[in-house]
C-alpha cells in the first residue's frame, strides 16, 4: 500500500441521521476498503488527500467531543474562526462587495498591514532587498482594477497574514483552514493536534479528500513564491500548508483519528463513507460524498458557528448567517 498512515488499533463509525449515536467497530472489509480508497486518492492527479490536527481544552471535552458531537461534524464539516464570529472586521471578509470605493480603502488599510509584517519579519541586512516589495505594494494602481481584480488582491493579504502568525487579532477572524498535504502530512498534523513536545493527552485528525479543481484553496507555496518574485523575504512553506477559503465541506471528511503522543487508538470513518463502501458504490472524486444535512443549521448551531458557507449548482460558494439570511458571494480566486 501506497498510503503512509500509522497502524491504527482499532477502525469504528455509526449510523448517520439520528442525535444520538452509538460507535460500532468497522467490519473487516469495509476496513480493507477504506485502505484501498486511500491508495487511489494518493495516487490520482484530481485529489490531494489532507489533513487537519485540532485538540480541546481538556480531556473531558474531548471525549464529550466523541461521544456527542461527532455526528454534527460529518454533517456539517469544519470551519473557519471567521465563521464563528458575527461581529468581525469588514477587511477581514472574504466576500465580494459590490462598493469599490469601500473595498479601495480596506484594500489599502490590509497593505498598511502588510508592509508592516514585512518591515517585522526582515533582517537589518536585508532592508535593501526588502524596499523592492514595499515599493511593490505602493505601486499598486488600485483605481485601474475591476471589483473581481481588488477581491483577489485582498484574499491575497489576507493569506498573507494567516501564514505569518503575528497578527494575532486576525485569528479570530481569519476565513481559512489550514491542511496539510504530501509525504510527511501525518507527522505534521499529529505535531499541531499534540502541541509540539508538550504532553496533551489525545487529540484528534481530520482525513480530507481535496478536489484539485476546487477553486476554493491556496497554497502557501504559492504565496512564498509570490511574495519572492516580488522581492519579499517570507518563511519556507516547512509544513505543506494548504489554506482551505472558509473550511472544510462535509462530503470531503472521510473521517477522523484519534491520535496519541506514541499511538493511535481509533478512526472514525465517516457514517456517510461507511455506507458507500459497504454498499460497494464508486467514491466520487470531484462531488465526494453524499451528505444528509436535514439536521444542517440545528447542528451547524450545536457547534456554535454563526455563520457557515455553502455550493450552488452554479458552482460559486456563499456564505450566509446562522440567523437572518443574507447570503453574500466569496471571492474566486
Amino acid at each position: 500500500m501506497i498510503n503512509k498512515f500509522p497502524k491504527v488499533k482499532c477502525f469504528y463509525s455509526f449510523k448517520a441521521g439520528s442525535e444520538k449515536y452509538e460507535l460500532f467497530e468497522a467490519k473487516e472489509k469495509i476496513i480493507n476498503a477504506f485502505y484501498d480508497l486511500l491508495d487511489k486518492l494518493e495516487a490520482r492527479s484530481e485529489t490531494i488527500l489532507c489533513l487537519r490536527g485540532e485538540s480541546k481544552k481538556s480531556p473531558e471535552v474531548h471525549s464529550d467531543f466523541f461521544e456527542n458531537e461527532l455526528n454534527k461534524v460529518f454533517t456539517v464539516g469544519e470551519k473557519s474562526r471567521y465563521h464563528f464570529n458575527d461581529g468581525f472586521k469588514s477587511i477581514y471578509e472574504n466576500t465580494y462587495i459590490e462598493c469599490k470605493e469601500k473595498l479601495k480603502v480596506e484594500l489599502k488599510e490590509l497593505i498598511r498591514d502588510a508592509k508592516d509584517a514585512l518591515n517585522k519579519r526582515e533582517k537589518e541586512q536585508e532592508k535593501e532587498k526588502e524596499k523592492e516589495a514595499l515599493n511593490y505594494f505602493d505601486k499598486l494602481n488600485l483605481d485601474e482594477m475591476d471589483n473581481n481584480s481588488l477581491l483577489k488582491q485582498k484574499l491575497f493579504f489576507l493569506s498573507l497574514f494567516h501564514t505569518d502568525g503575528r497578527l494575532k487579532e486576525f485569528k479570530c477572524y481569519s476565513p481559512f483552514l489550514s491542511v496539510t498535504y504530501g509525504s510527511n502530512k501525518f507527522a505534521i498534523a499529529r505535531k499541531f493536534a499534540l502541541g509540539g513536545e508538550s504532553e496533551k493527552g489525545k487529540a484528534f485528525i481530520y482525513l480530507y479528500s481535496l478536489n484539485e479543481k476546487d477553486p476554493y484553496y491556496m497554497k502557501t507555496s504559492d504565496l512564498s513564491k509570490e511574495l519572492s518574485r516580488i522581492g519579499a523575504k517570507w518563511h519556507h512553506d516547512k509544513y505543506n500548508e494548504i489554506k482551505l477559503i472558509n473550511g472544510m465541506f462535509p462530503h470531503y471528511i472521510l473521517g477522523i483519528f484519534e491520535v496519541e503522543r506514541k499511538r493511535t487508538p481509533k478512526f472514525i470513518i465517516s457514517p456517510f463513507l461507511y455506507d458507500c463502501l459497504n454498499e460497494e458504490k464508486s467514491f466520487d472524486y470531484v462531488n465526494g460524498l453524499e451528505i444528509d444535512q436535514e439536521n444542517f443549521k440545528e447542528y451547524a448551531k450545536g457547534l456554535g458557528y454563526e455563520k457557515y458557507f455553502h455550493l450552488k449548482e452554479s458552482g460559486e460558494i456563499y456564505n450566509d448567517s446562522l440567523g437572518n439570511t443574507n447570503p453574500k458571494i466569496v471571492i474566486r480566486p
